[in-house]
């Protein structure tokens, strides 16, 4: 029987890695969602403001910073899984348990 709280803790360990990968290769895109992420309400005029850029600096920098967390949460989940079939599974199970899929 697979434990859900267990289950949450590794898979925010997986987006956590996946966070780091992200800052290390791409500091401003991770640095722009991180500012989405501790204002999940804010517009994107409001995080531009917050971040001294301009809005479409934020739209463009969350958009690839979306789609680069999502292929880091990836690589992340098949250094643990053998097979697509596998790393699908894996990825339903994380919306499952989290409400949704990183990026």
């Amino acid at each position: 029987e697979a434990d859900p709280q267990f289950d949450a803790s590794w898979f925010e360990g997986i987006i956590e890695a996946a966070l780091s990968d992200l800052h290390e290769e791409h500091a401003e895109q991770h640095r722009i969602l991180q500012a989405q992420i501790q204002a999940p309400s804010a517009s994107h005029a409001e995080l531009a403001e917050t971040l001294q850029i301009t809005v479409g600096q934020v739209r463009v920098g969350l958009h690839r910073a979306r789609g680069r967390l999502n292929r880091a949460v990836r690589a992340q989940l098949r250094r643990y899984v053998s097979s697509q079939e596998e790393l699908d599974e894996e990825i339903a199970c994380m919306v499952r348990i989290l409400g949704a899929f990183p990026g």
